[in-house]
């Protein structure tokens, strides 16, 4: 696995890779790849978002909205 700190555009690969991934209801892996990049870019909205987006559909409403709030935060024009 390529870690999002070795390509300066691997942040945008791995968050590609973990919509889909979302997309197809493999929720563990792409909190998993969102992780990761959160680990390089902690403010990183879009991993902020799915992650909490992935929170409220484990059913963990308050981790939820945390993140969805802070993702929006970092990009209130959105």
């Amino acid at each position: 696995m390529v870690r999002a700190s070795q390509h300066p555009n691997q942040i945008d690969v791995l968050m590609r890779q973990a919509i889909a991934l979302h997309q197809r209801g493999q929720i563990g892996d792409a909190e998993s790849l969102c992780r990761q990049v959160l680990a390089v870019e902690p403010d990183h909205p879009d991993a902020l978002y799915l992650l909490g987006l992935a929170a409220f559909q484990g059913g963990n409403l308050s981790q939820a909205v945390g993140l969805i709030r802070r993702a929006a935060s970092l990009r209130p024009r959105n």
